[in-house]
């Protein structure tokens, strides 16, 4: 579920302790992210996806509006793909990036958070995000996920 609000109740939270790499398949496209906090794994997985939609440079932008996000889910696995659902929904719609996050409260089953969006064109189409071998798991200090998107 998404909410506008107002941009002075925003602070974004995005963060350089996580990466992300890409693997291309035929029919879709596997993002790999790796962070050192499951907040930042739901970030990074959204940035990625996003750089995937409309390319690295439609991240630079400045968000010209926030939008609250409440979502719950079965497990963390299913929420991950639900939030990354929701952000692809929310953009495919209404032609914007997401590219600033602030989750304001992340458990197994539920997230809060919000996210500031601004106009762009996409390069890209995904046409779903799938769950397919989905497992967010914990190697050493990181927190590690796959998620592959139907395109």
């Amino acid at each position: 579920m998404l909410q506008e609000i107002s941009m002075k109740a925003f602070s974004d939270q995005n963060s350089s302790t996580y990466s992300y790499t890409f693997v291309e398949h035929t029919a879709d496209i596997s993002l790999k992210v790796r962070a050192q906090s499951i907040e930042e794994l739901f970030i990074g997985s959204a940035r990625g996806m996003m750089e995937y939609i409309f390319g690295q440079g439609a991240l630079e932008l400045s968000a010209a509006k926030v939008e609250q996000v409440s979502i719950e889910s079965a497990d963390q696995n299913s929420l991950l793909v639900d939030w990354l659902s929701a952000i692809h929904t929310y953009s495919s719609t209404n032609y914007m990036v997401s590219l600033a996050y602030h989750i304001e409260s992340l458990s197994e089953t539920a997230l809060r958070a919000k996210v500031g969006w601004a106009a762009a064109k996409a390069e890209e189409d995904i046409k779903a995000v799938t769950y397919s071998g989905v497992d967010i798991g914990k190697v050493k200090s990181y927190y590690e996920v796959c998620i592959t998107f139907d395109i």
